[in-house]
This record gives structure tokens, sequence and C-alpha cells, in this order.
């Protein structure tokens, strides 16, 4: 793999960070402060997850811009392949982070349940 390569990884990292730094303070501003971290993690999870670009090719790119790609390209089957990845990063996100969201509740909150 190039040098150029990884550095472009490693600039959408950064701007992938930066953007879900700035939505938790969108949601916080919002009233959202207890789903807020909860919303920004999600985000970087969608924007963060890779898939292989070509069987034969060492490349990967993240997975929601080749799932819109191969939709415009190739229709709506094409982008869900490309979305599964997605799809299952997302639940497993949700299985470790609902009982971390559910555990940083204040104790009012828990004794109203």
């Amino acid at each position: 793999m190039t040098g150029e390569y990884l550095s472009y990884w490693l600039v959408y990292v950064i701007a992938v960070t930066g953007g879900s730094l700035f939505f938790w303070r969108l949601l916080r501003a919002c009233g959202l402060s207890q789903g807020a971290w909860l919303g920004a993690v999600m985000l970087a999870v969608v924007l963060l997850v890779p898939i292989r670009v070509d069987a034969e090719l060492p490349h990967w790119a993240p997975a929601w811009i080749a799932a819109s790609l191969d939709g415009l390209t190739d229709g709506l089957e094409a982008a869900m392949g490309r979305l599964w990845p997605v799809i299952w990063a997302l639940l497993g996100a949700l299985v470790l982070l609902l009982p971390i969201a559910y555990w940083r509740q204040p104790k009012a909150a828990k004794a109203k349940e």
C-alpha cells in the first residue's frame, strides 16, 4: 500500500472525528445531552466502516461511499450488498453501547423506571 493511500485514510478519519464531535455538540445544544454521545458514536460507525473496493485490489473505501456509487451505477441491489457491513456494525455498536447508556443514566431517571 502506498503512503498516499494511508494518508488519505488518515485525513478521512480526522474529518469524521471532527464531524462526530460537531454532531455531539449540536445534539447537546439541542438539549439531548444524554443521547448526544450515542448519536456521535453511531455517526462515526456509519462513516468509518470500510469495505474492499475490489476483490483483486488491496484497497478499501468507506462502505457508505461505495454503496452510494454502486447504487448510482448498478442499482439498489448492488448498493444493499455494500451496506451489510454498515448494518452489522451498527447492530454491534448498539449492543455494546446501550448497556453503557443505561449505566450512564442519572440515578433519578433509573428510579422512575
